[in-house]
């Protein structure tokens, strides 16, 4: 099947002229259902922003505490959008996403799948897969289109209870065992130069005893197939099938990471701060924060640090940071800041203010004041609670380092953890870099 798709136009054609021939010839053949080729490599695509967005709320209806997704539908009736840990992640609009199946877990169209003794939730995806016929090493887009011979039809067959256990237990990821045991391939395959131009218009269904259960489009990829094969260049070999993406039924969702650890720096405790409650003194590499009780990074759901210089004075970027009602200003991920109590629109200790951010609610208080040089808030929304501290050190060409780090717990963060982590690092790496880019014009609030 392989050499026959490499063939291109020209064996088939010749394949045709064969057909035709014997055409009328009596023969009886085994139309038993069977894996057109024997595949020697697995890479599931994940390209639908629509897929993506109806598994994080399959998966979380399913598994997720009641009053989590409760607070989410809230979150979005209030807003009008969809709640940010619905949303595709932003790198699977930059770049093909994917992971290494089990290719020897594949089986012919109609084989019986019994469910491993581990789970118990069974679940299909009808996907569609690209085969590569050919040998692709460091080749452009064009190189990579010519090497897909054909596209399969598939059903990555999936355990979604083990899946959401991976998903939050383990540091692998959630694509381990709940999709290592069988994906099921149709005995045809449709030659490439029949679909690669109009991918979109492909559609399917998934019928289950004759009731209709799902259909879907291929028309939303947020890549293309040659670019997909061009992500793994230099190590396409011929007889490796690509999945392109789950098109209906299908709820995955995507690998999380550790919050960051915290070391030790020996540095002295300074006396001068005024701070809320009794701190926890937690020392890492980069700085010196005084963590409330129920707040350090030990035991957090979440722990994001980010770092940035400026050339303006530490008075210069401690005027923009200790402006709430100009932060939008810089920074596009706040909106609807309002004054509750306590000193405005200059934060000091004790102001109180509501804003949202993350498109959540959040009710803020600022708990540690050490002016031109520290600032701390504790901040709750959405089931969780958090501390944010930012600390400004003056830098011997007159400029300023500005450090910042947050710590989060609560049902929401635990359970949204995989893509909290990853926008919250973002977001506030570009909160630091724009605040001192702000400082820099010389400008004051």
């Amino acid at each position: 099947m392989i050499a026959f798709l490499a063939g291109g136009a020209a064996v088939r054609e010749a394949a045709m002229r064969v057909a035709d021939r014997v055409a009328d010839e009596a023969f009886d053949p085994d139309l038993a259902p069977q894996l057109p080729f024997a595949a020697r490599s697995l890479r599931p695509f994940l390209l639908s922003p629509r897929h993506s967005e109806g598994v994080a709320r399959g998966m979380a209806a399913r598994y997720a505490p009641s009053e989590i997704v409760a607070q989410a539908q809230e979150c979005e009736r209030t807003e009008g959008e969809t709640f940010p840990s619905f949303r595709p992640r932003p790198l699977m609009l930059t770049l093909p996403l994917l992971y290494q199946g089990n290719h020897n877990a594949l089986v012919p169209s109609g084989t019986a799948i019994a469910v491993p003794p581990y789970g118990h939730d069974l679940d299909f995806e009808l996907e569609l897969g690209f085969v590569v016929c050919r040998d692709v090493r460091d080749a452009g887009l064009e190189e990579c289109r010519k090497a897909i011979g054909g596209v399969v039809v598939l059903n990555d067959v999936s355990l979604r209870d083990t899946q959401w256990e991976e998903l939050h237990g383990s540091p692998l990821g959630p694509v381990q065992k709940c999709k290592s045991f069988a994906t099921a391939m149709s005995s045809e395959v449709l030659t490439a130069d029949a679909v690669l131009d109009d991918l979109a218009s492909l559609s399917g269904t998934v019928d289950v005893d004759g009731e209709r259960w799902a259909r879907g489009r291929a028309d939303d990829f947020a890549h293309t197939l040659e670019a997909c094969l061009a992500r793994v260049r230099g190590r396409g070999r011929p007889g490796r099938r690509a999945v392109l993406d789950r098109h209906a039924g299908g709820l995955q969702r995507h690998r999380a990471r550790a919050p960051a650890a915290a070391g030790g720096d020996g540095c002295p405790e300074r006396a001068a701060h005024r701070h809320r409650d009794q701190p926890i003194r937690r020392r890492s590499r980069m700085s010196t924060v005084l963590w409330p009780g129920g707040h350090a990074p030990d035991g957090a759901a979440l722990h994001v640090v980010n770092t940035a210089t400026s050339t303006a004075p530490p008075e210069a970027v401690w005027a923009w940071l200790t402006r709430p009602d100009r932060w939008s200003e810089y920074y596009n991920n706040v909106r609807r800041v309002r004054h509750v109590s306590g000193p405005w629109p200059i934060i000091a200790l004790g102001s109180t203010f509501t804003w949202w951010t993350f498109n959540t609610r959040v009710t803020t208080e600022v708990t540690e004041v050490e002016p031109y040089e520290r600032l701390a808030w504790t901040g709750h929304g959405l089931g969780s609670r958090g501390h944010h501290a930012w600390i400004l050190t003056a830098r011997a060409d007159g400029g300023t380092g500005i450090h910042t780090e947050e710590t989060q717990r609560g049902a929401a963060s635990r359970l949204f953890r995989p893509v909290l982590v990853p926008n919250m690092r973002r977001e506030h790496q570009r909160w630091v870099d724009e605040l001192g880019r702000r400082a820099e014009t010389g400008r004051r609030p």
